[in-house]
């Protein structure tokens, strides 16, 4: 009943209003002010796509930060966001945490869209109690529960005092979050932005009807590299469900089999609604197969032709519509894709 008490003092009106809301294209987290200037402490991961994130307080207010110093290897980041200069902030704790110390986490629990119905007003600013399990030299284990959209929030103290920012959860396990430590150190440390090397690893599938004199339809998937979502590096591989059937059925077939791609993005909005454009150029194997019947026997004639393909992509949330032409094969294909798996790491 005491820490009850304690935690309801320390996160009272101060601490939860220097909470907020960090919105990175379709990326939500959390963050906190932790200075009178506005600076805000967040995970790296949330704004590892790059470019200016959006930071909403509790009051509504929103703001554009720019992203100043990132330690990859902590997972830590901090946002520079003058207009919130004056608004509540958290003290950065000094000393490292004890085993079995009471905390709290402020985050914003499954947080891309805001609750509505029965749920409107909770999972946004929410807070979870826990106890800190165990102590690493850059992380911290805590009990209390974390989820996506906790990402990048404070974890607190009795006092109030940031003791470290949720990084990650385990996979296999129940109340095995993760938070890292060092936020003090970054702070003092020389600002070291984004570079443009980094930024995150996903894939998607896709679903694609070719047209070139012998149409059909390819499933795929699409390994991407994003270097902060502006240029995306890319390859596919695609095969024509029951190709050799259709090949003796209607004569020939064909279908982008293999591709290397180069693109550039541009993000529209934030959260659920981001858009992505992309305007790309590939170099693309077209798999053709014609197929007789001779007899009783069945010819096929199997061929893969190099030929450079260009096209556009639009994407919301997570499906989209992809569409290339290619002069020199004479073909033109249209996808329909869905970001799956999405982002699997960022770097």
């Amino acid at each position: 009943m005491l820490f009850h008490l304690a935690i309801a003092a320390a996160i009272g009106a101060e601490p939860i209003d220097a909470v907020v809301l960090i919105q990175q294209g379709s990326t939500t987290c959390a963050g906190a002010i932790i200075d009178e200037a506005g600076r805000v402490a967040t995970a790296y991961h949330c704004v590892a796509p790059g470019g200016r994130p959006r930071v909403t307080t509790r009051s509504g207010e929103q703001v554009i930060g720019r992203i100043t110093a990132v330690l990859v290897s902590a997972d830590l980041a901090i946002i520079d966001a003058p207009d919130l200069a004056g608004q509540p902030w958290i003290p950065i704790r000094g000393t490292t945490p004890l085993v079995g110390e009471d905390i709290a986490v402020i985050g914003h629990p499954y947080g891309v869209r805001a609750p509505v119905g029965f749920m409107a007003g909770t999972l946004r600013w929410s807070t979870a109690e826990g106890v800190v399990s165990a102590v690493g030299p850059a992380a911290i284990q805590v009990s209390a529960p974390v989820n996506p959209g906790n990402s990048g929030g404070p974890v607190v103290d009795e006092d109030g005092r940031l003791v470290a920012v949720v990084s990650r959860k385990s996979a296999g396990g129940e109340g095995l979050g993760f938070a890292s430590r060092g936020v003090g150190e970054l702070v003092d440390e020389d600002p070291n932005g984004l570079g443009p090397l980094g930024g995150t690893v996903g894939a998607t599938v896709f679903l694609t009807t070719f047209e070139g004199g012998y149409g059909s339809l390819s499933v795929g998937i699409r390994p991407e590299i994003a270097l902060r979502e502006r240029v995306v590096i890319s390859g596919a591989y695609a095969f024509a469900p029951g190709a050799r059937w259709s090949a003796v059925q209607f004569g020939n077939i064909g279908w982008v089999e293999t591709e290397a791609r180069l693109a550039l993005r541009q993000r529209l909005f934030f959260g659920p609604y981001t858009m992505r454009l992309d305007a790309w150029g590939a170099l693309a194997g077209v798999r053709r197969i014609a197929g007789a019947v001779r007899g009783r026997s069945i010819d096929l004639d199997p061929e893969t032709e190099l030929a450079p393909f260009f096209g556009g992509t639009l994407s919301l949330a997570n499906a989209g519509f992809d569409m290339g032409w290619s002069p020199v094969a004479g073909a033109f294909t249209a996808s329909m894709i869905l970001r799956w798996p999405g982002v699997v790491t960022v770097f």
